[in-house]
């Protein structure tokens, strides 16, 4: 059951920000420090309301717990690997 539950946060987590920001990174990859840090921390703070972490959880532990990739990861992800 509880894997079950973990699936579904997963395909949220994939809905919700990471399916959205590979669509976009073409155009963000590119982009100013500034909005890169502004999607983000966009993408930190769903994280943490999908998986009911609290605020202050650090970032690099949120994205191993939950597997996700950061949006750099994600830039190169689509643009160096063939």
């Amino acid at each position: 059951m509880a894997k079950q539950f973990l699936n579904i946060l997963c395909l949220k987590n994939f809905a919700l920000t990471q399916s959205l920001i590979e669509y976009g990174i073409v155009a963000w990859g590119g982009a100013v420090k500034t909005i890169i840090t502004s999607i983000r921390i966009a993408q930190n703070m769903i994280l943490k309301i999908i998986y009911k972490k609290p605020r202050l959880t650090p970032n690099i532990l949120l994205n191993i717990e939950t597997l996700t990739l950061t949006v750099k990861q994600l830039y190169f992800k689509n643009h160096f690997i063939i």
